[in-house]
């Protein structure tokens, strides 16, 4: 996915826990959109416009993000629930059904 452009996000947005290598072993929640629509340049040199719904649509803007200089702690609304991985593992990550 080369030089991405997200050009359409849907309104309803989805919270959810997000940590990154950039900043390792700490985690938060942060409010992403639930689609969006990116245009891209492929692999190929082709010229793409791929809709991502749940958590593909999450990394894009997650990595995106990095690429206009930003980090998931930029996005979270407040910092209380920012906390450590070891934390988010001990007490936060859902249990499997």
């Amino acid at each position: 996915m080369l030089n991405p452009v997200i050009v359409e996000r849907s309104s309803e947005t989805v919270l959810d826990w997000e940590g990154c290598f950039s900043m390792p072993g700490y985690m938060g929640l942060v409010p992403r959109a639930a689609s969006l629509t990116v245009r891209y340049t492929a692999e190929s040199g082709e010229a793409v416009t791929r809709e991502f719904t749940g958590y593909a649509a999450r990394v894009v803007q997650h990595e995106t993000d990095h690429l206009d200089g930003f980090v998931y702690i930029d996005r979270m609304p407040d910092m209380t629930s920012l906390t450590t991985t070891q934390n988010y593992l001990d007490h936060h990550r859902p249990t499997p059904a």
